[in-house]
């Protein structure tokens, strides 16, 4: 965001407002997903209907990259795995319908994790693991002022506040604003989008007894044994 062509609110407002968020999701999840309006996937209680994520709007996306100035073409840097590929196919022919021209550029995960974390990239694809036991463990990670994993280099002192504030307060309902504000806040300037959801799909055999699953999705194996 701080560097061109994304240094443009405009540019950023045309390619949201250019994606079909509900398409997206259908085409990747099928029937066990659904679109996202934030980083907080529907189990959170950081998230909620009130979230109000940038509307399909095509032709608003046409007058948005006009206004833009922009007439280039975007690169798209993505890891080589699925489903990025689709996903990001998906994307370009969506921009495409609203005027913009996208290339993807596919990497290995270790040439996009040096690229990317230097911001010397355009656009990029992130999956996130949510929820985590607490909303903090997202937010800190990419949206405080000290976050290791600031993909968009979002430089809002707004959201660093909040974020930090969170940190401090016991309250559940008054940490819930909080997260809501924050994530409509990065909705409403298009620091990024969120497209889709899915639950974590896991197998074990019968014979595996006492597995327990934490909220981050880690295994806790130390009181697991196997059925003879």
């Amino acid at each position: 965001t701080p560097k061109p062509p994304f240094d443009n609110i405009d540019l950023r407002r045309a390619v949201c407002h250019a994606v079909n968020r509900d398409a997206i999701a259908k085409i990747i999840t099928g029937a066990y997903g659904g679109p996202s309006a934030g980083v907080e996937s529907p189990g959170s209680w950081a998230t909620g209907p009130e979230l109000k994520p940038p509307a399909y709007d095509p032709a608003l996306a046409r007058k948005f990259l006009a206004s833009s100035g922009f007439s280039g073409t975007i690169t798209m840097s993505i890891i080589q795995r699925d489903p990025d590929a689709q996903v990001a196919q998906l994307i370009q022919s969506m921009l495409k319908q609203a005027g913009i021209a996208l290339r993807i550029e596919v990497l290995e995960r270790t040439a996009w994790v040096d690229k990317v974390l230097s911001g010397n990239f355009q656009m990029t694809l992130q999956a996130a693991g949510t929820p985590r036991p607490d909303p903090d463990q997202t937010f800190s990670m990419y949206y405080a002022r000290t976050a290791t994993q600031n993909y968009s280099k979002i430089n809002d002192p707004v959201i660093f506040d909040l974020v930090d504030e969170a940190r401090q307060v016991s309250d559940q309902a008054k940490r819930r604003a909080m997260y809501i504000e924050v994530q409509q806040r990065i909705l409403d300037n298009c620091y990024q989008c969120f497209y889709y959801w899915y639950p974590k799909m896991m197998m074990q055999r019968k014979s595996l007894q006492g597995l327990v699953v934490e909220r981050g999705a880690s295994f806790f194996c130390d009181r697991a044994w196997i059925k003879s």
